[in-house]
């Protein structure tokens, strides 16, 4: 339904087939056209697997992509959606990722799917991903351990965090392989993002129901509201003051929140409480999704019992990151090149340039200067 929805947006179906012949996987049709859905017109993608192998591990799937000639941008989206699907799958059963047995979502017609969708967005030069809050019924589940209530326990693990209302549909509405795919190339879930509006597409599903459209909409449009060079987003900033809390806790406190995947930046303000009292407030900058996690972090590891919140607009200047490698091993860097700003510059990883220098037993500024002189001889500003 995905890949359909990106067909209706403007993905050419021969140059999507031509990028999927770079899996070297052989014995798959695939076909494209547009049906009814309750007066909607949608497309249709359909996958014909053939004969292939229908069961396959993580590490088989890995290898089909990676031995691929697909660009590293998709091997990479592509391997996180199956390595996400194994870690819930493995949580659930009580395994290791490695150990998961992919019973439909390892056949081929569904790493077509999962593959295809990130090849989809990459043609189509998509820079961000939003998604409505997540649909959900109580159905019963026919799966291969018996028939279990909706949603389907992967679903659920995969969408930890993640906004989700219930639906009156007597029926299974988001699969696991749906489910990852949206957690991965998602950048919030819920509220729609500014933007003018400039295409839409419609994908359709198999069934056929003339009380509701069985359709994924997907809606493609750009943010002409931010300065140029610059990237608009929303974020939460979580707040607490704290005046009787040991100094040394902080430090604590601090990696704790750091842990967080939702989590931005955190900083700590000395500041002067009531009656005089020396204090500090901590700042937390995080994903909307993370509110409650940074939450329950500040209450679980700090003295506060009192935490405030408020969404924030905020621009970046766009950056991208790459890995140089250096004689100190591989160090990320992020690299900003904005020529009509007039800003051109770039700042390694300061975590990997540490763990570099003490490994190396050499000095930090050694493995700065290290950096700087490979990124002058190698990289070029773009």
């Amino acid at each position: 339904m995905i890949i359909g929805s990106l067909l209706h947006l403007g993905v050419k179906l021969d140059v999507l087939t031509e990028e999927l012949g770079k899996l070297r996987v052989k014995g798959y049709k695939l076909s494209a056209k547009f049906v009814d859905r309750s007066g909607i017109k949608a497309c249709k993608f359909d996958v014909n697997p053939g004969k292939n192998k229908p069961e396959r591990k993580l590490k088989e799937i890995k290898n089909i992509i990676e031995t691929s000639i697909l660009n590293d941008k998709v091997k990479k989206t592509t391997i996180l959606i199956f390595k996400k699907l194994a870690e819930a799958e493995a949580k659930i059963h009580g395994v290791t990722p490695e150990e998961i047995h992919f019973h439909e979502i390892g056949s081929i017609d569904s790493i077509v799917d999962v593959v295809g969708t990130v090849i989809g967005i990459n043609l189509l030069g998509i820079d961000e991903i939003h998604s409505s809050a997540i649909p959900f019924s109580r159905s019963r589940i026919k799966m291969k351990h018996g028939i279990y209530p909706g949603p389907s326990p992967a679903v659920l693990e995969l969408l930890r965090d993640v906004e989700m209302y219930e639906s009156e549909r007597n029926e299974e509405l988001v699969t696991p392989t749906g489910a990852a795919i949206l957690t991965v190339l998602s950048k919030a879930f819920g509220a729609f993002p500014r933007m003018t509006i400039s295409k839409i597409g419609y994908g359709a599903g198999a069934r056929n129901s003339h009380a509701y459209p069985n359709v994924v909409r997907a809606i493609l449009g750009e943010d002409n509201h931010h300065p140029e060079g610059m990237e608009r987003d929303t974020v939460v900033v979580i707040e607490s003051n704290i005046d009787d809390m040991r100094p040394e806790a902080f430090d604590n406190l601090f990696d704790r929140l750091l842990s967080l995947k939702e989590v931005l930046d955190v900083s700590i303000i000395n500041a002067v409480m009531k009656r005089g009292r020396p204090g500090h407030i901590v700042k937390v900058i995080s994903k909307e999704s993370g509110t409650k996690r940074v939450t329950d972090t500040l209450f679980k590891e700090s003295t506060t019992i009192g935490v405030r919140y408020y969404k924030a607009e905020r621009f970046k200047i766009r950056r991208k990151e790459e890995i140089i490698n250096t004689k100190y091993g591989d160090i990320r860097v992020k690299i900003v090149n904005e020529p009509k700003l007039g800003i051109r510059k770039f700042k390694p990883e300061y975590e990997d340039c540490k763990r570099a220098a003490n490994r190396y037993k050499v000095g930090l500024n050694d493995v700065y200067d290290e950096v700087n002189r490979v990124f002058a001889r190698e990289i070029k500003f773009e």
